[in-house]
């Protein structure tokens, strides 16, 4: 039975596994891009295994990086307004993660956090999240809001190739 723990503040998680399967539980965890995951073992605490999460693996764009990086792009742009508190972000990170990644050299993809960026979610009328926009030329071309499936976001990034 795995169960879940958190110690070290908020950014570090592990589970509880038997030692049998903690090295192939390390081996996962580095294949899935958490680069520092290693076994924990201590006194006569039940192993488990740590890791920081990862970070983004999409960049964030700030209020003051927005007219350089989307604004100016030589390139699609797709932006993903988001919050850390907001359960419905966390279901679509992976998918845009995935997105720039089979999209790179295509098309840039970036994050916004609404909380520590508000001026540039007013200046697009941000009112629910996530909400993705396609910008290009430095001119909002699309936008899609909530945790849509992939097949959505291709089908709109695919209109401005």
């Amino acid at each position: 039975m795995r169960d879940m723990l958190r110690g070290c503040g908020n950014d570090v998680q592990g589970w509880v596994v038997s030692a049998d399967s903690l090295r192939e539980g390390v081996a996962d965890l580095r294949r899935r891009g958490w680069s520092d995951a290693r076994a924990a073992e201590g006194g006569a605490q039940l192993p488990s295994l740590v890791w920081k999460t990862p970070p983004h693996r999409v960049p964030a764009v700030t209020d003051s990086t927005w007219q350089s990086l989307v604004l100016e792009s030589d390139s699609p742009v797709l932006v993903e307004f988001w919050a850390p508190w907001c359960g419905p972000c966390r279901m679509i990170h992976p998918v845009v993660d995935k997105l720039a990644k089979q999209y790179a050299g295509k098309l840039k993809c970036y994050k916004v956090n609404t909380d520590e960026s508000p001026s540039v979610a007013t200046q697009y009328g941000i009112r629910s999240i996530p909400t993705v926009i396609i910008f290009k030329n430095g001119e909002k071309k699309d936008a899609v809001i909530g945790a849509v499936p992939e097949s959505t976001l291709t089908t709109c990034i695919e209109k401005f190739l």
